[in-house]
């Protein structure tokens, strides 16, 4: 009994100890199941923690799409309550707008997918749009959590770039200024239509697309201003992508078809914030027309300083042949009246007829310098060019060198011009023996052409004498000859008086040219090239066929006036000698006046006396004018011939109709020339 009993114990004990085993088991269970209790509160406090203070909002909604947990960063984002969020799905945050889209599409495809990113509008509760960027996974039993980072300044930023990038666009597309953006690598990035119209490549379809500037076959060609080409390296769009600014560099650009036009660049890089520079800008306006502009003011003023050279050289010219030609009176006039005095045979007539003929060439000269001066107007006809130019042939071949070919070619139709034939022929002889002499001893060739020819403001502006003539049909002569011709240097001074190229000569010829010209309200064209030859184009206005006048055949008889008393009026005495003998010598008594108070004085004791005055018109104390108006105050009816070193044209300006001038003789003037001015004047 006593072994059973304890084979019971041990039993026990052993059962005991499994039970104490199992109880500690169990124990342990318990306290880990207690820990992990513990850990998972502590993990849901961090989580809590970290969802409270989380930037982002966070949302939480079930498979109905409704919030079942949201942050306090959703509620700010937002401007609800989270009580009033567990109420909201994202359909009722979405803005009313209908273009815009909603996050409950985002949230939809996210339990499609598994999940998603978009950006999203949502409507705040007072009524404020604001922008989310959302992240989105898919939790068990169909609950949606999204993360969600308020985007709205940035996308505010961004549509703020884009407008500005936009109107920056426009601008440079629609402006008129000429624009291109490069890149480093020589990559054109924009180029704008002013631009593609400045290089003349508007209808190229490859210049609508980035080109590159460096590698692509350029169609035009960049000149500095002596035109020579700019090296790509050395233009500002190059420079610029070096890093270099550039400011006002006037370039000239020769585009593809052959045009030219001139720009203003500026050349700008573009850097980044680390001061590389990431791209270039250029603006080039056109400029051609201001250029053409500065060069037509270069022009005018060349030609205000070559008119105010030469009116002033006219002056001095016209000044010295008026004294030149009372002198000349003086000569010629004693001349003239001792051979009328001498009898023929006598020895003594050939030298008083070479007098006679040195004063004679004198006067010529004197009437040079007065057509130099454009004061040498003195009978004035309405002539046809072809018949003055055919009346001369014969005198323009001999006055040529025999080994050149004199050819004339003549428009049909042409107006006739109102000149002094006497200086159109002068103005031809001296432009053929200028293109006989540019010829020389060589074969060649000289045609003179007449024609009718329209000639626009911009045409004259060219144009030598160019004195505000106005535009219209101007009839030419013309001279051109296959000579040496000329370089522009020597174009530009071959109307100066006493130049010339020759080896001897007194350059007053194409002088007096120009002078004639100037009097007779024409321009003249010169066109000469080095080994080329010159053409020489003399313009003169149009006048009225009807016009035509033909002059009284000159005669050298001496018709004796029938008595009366003459006041012949002159300061100098010279002229009151012999021009008062002439005037007895034809019949006449002579009162003379040194200026015009003597000869007031003189009239005022007894104007019926007088049958005419000869009055000077330059005179101290006062002059031809005022004098005649004091004499017709005198005697209304009183008869006045004017006298003059200058000619009739120039003083036409100071008297008008209303002066009634009986008559103007250009001083020298010769017996003959008197007796027949008196004749006209008195008795007819």
């Amino acid at each position: 009994m006593a072994d059973e009993s304890s084979l019971k114990q041990d039993d026990l004990l052993a059962e005991l100890a499994q039970l104490r085993k199992k109880v500690a088991s169990f124990e342990e269970v318990d306290n880990a199941r207690l820990s992990a209790e513990d850990a998972l509160r502590e993990a849901e406090r961090r989580f809590r923690v970290y969802v409270s203070n989380a930037p982002e909002a966070i949302f939480v909604a079930d498979a109905s799409g409704r919030f079942v947990d949201v942050n306090p960063a959703a509620c700010r984002m937002t401007g609800y309550l989270a009580e009033e969020l567990f109420d909201m799905t994202m359909t009722d945050l979405a803005p009313s707008e209908d273009q815009l889209p909603s996050g409950s599409e985002h949230i939809d495809s996210v339990r499609e997918t598994g999940t998603g990113i978009g950006e999203y509008p949502i409507a705040r509760k007072d009524g404020g749009i604001v922008w989310l960027s959302m992240s989105a996974v898919l939790l068990e039993r169909g609950r949606v959590l999204a993360f969600c980072r308020d985007v709205t300044e940035r996308r505010e930023a961004e549509e703020q770039l884009a407008r500005l990038q936009y109107l920056l666009d426009a601008v440079i597309a629609q402006s008129s200024i000429p624009m291109t953006v490069a890149l480093p690598d020589g990559t054109l990035e924009i180029i704008n239509e002013a631009c593609r119209e400045l290089l003349g490549v508007a209808d190229d379809p490859e210049w609508r697309r980035g080109l590159n500037l460096l590698t692509h076959p350029i169609s035009w060609k960049h000149l500095d201003a002596d035109g020579n080409e700019i090296p790509l390296d050395k233009l500002p769009i190059t420079r610029a992508m070096a890093g270099e600014a550039s400011c006002n560099v006037e370039i000239c650009i020769l585009r593809k078809d052959g045009s030219r036009r001139w720009a203003s660049v500026d050349g700008v890089p573009i850097r980044n914030s680390r001061g590389e520079v990431i791209a270039s800008f250029v603006a080039f306006p056109d400029i051609t027309e201001r250029k053409e502009a500065e060069r037509q003011r270069v022009q005018l003023e060349a030609q205000i300083q070559q008119a105010q050279k030469l009116e002033s050289l006219g002056v001095l010219a016209g000044g010295i042949a008026h004294d030149f030609n009372n002198l000349l009176m003086g000569i010629l006039g004693n001349a003239g009246l001792a051979l009328m005095d001498v009898d023929p045979r006598s020895p003594i007539r050939e030298a008083l007829m070479g007098i006679e003929t040195a004063a004679l060439r004198a006067k010529e000269l004197t009437g040079q310098m007065l057509a130099y001066s454009g004061r040498g107007r003195f009978v004035i006809e309405v002539v046809d060019l072809p018949e003055v130019v055919e009346s001369m042939l014969h005198l323009l071949e001999v006055s040529i060198s025999k080994t050149v070919i004199l050819r004339t070619d003549f428009a049909q139709g042409a107006p006739p011009v109102e000149v002094d034939i006497t200086q159109l022929r002068q103005i031809i002889m001296n432009l053929i023996t200028n293109a006989s002499e540019a010829i020389g001893d060589r074969s060649g060739t000289i045609r003179i052409s007449t024609g009718v020819t329209f000639c626009d403001r911009s045409y004259l502006q060219r144009t030598f004498l160019d004195d505000d003539l106005p535009e219209g049909e101007y009839t030419y002569l013309e001279v051109s000859d296959t000579g040496h011709g000329m370089d522009p240097d020597t174009t530009a001074r071959i109307f100066e008086p006493f130049f010339t190229t020759k080896f001897s000569g007194r350059g007053l010829g194409l002088a007096a040219v120009l002078g004639i010209v100037r009097g007779h309200r024409g321009a003249i064209d010169v066109h000469s090239e080095p080994g080329r030859g010159t053409t020489i184009r003399v313009l003169l206005p149009t006048a009225d066929p009807a016009d035509r006048k033909h002059r009284e055949p000159s005669g050298d008889s001496l018709a004796l006036g029938a008595g009366g008393t003459v006041l012949l009026v002159d300061d100098e005495e010279t002229v009151r000698l012999v021009g008062g003998r002439m005037l007895q010598r034809l019949g006449y008594q002579v009162v003379t006046a040194r200026d015009g108070q003597e000869a007031l004085e003189a009239f005022r004791k007894d104007p019926d006396r007088f049958v005419c005055v000869m009055l000077d018109q330059t005179m101290p104390r006062m002059d031809g004018r005022e004098c005649l108006q004091r004499l017709r105050q005198i005697s209304p009816n009183v008869r006045v011939i004017l006298s003059s070193g200058y000619s009739a044209e120039e003083l036409a300006s100071r008297y008008t109709e209303d002066d009634m001038l009986a008559g103007f003789i250009q001083k020298p003037y010769s017996p003959s020339g008197l007796a027949k001015l008196l004749r006209k004047a008195l008795y007819s």
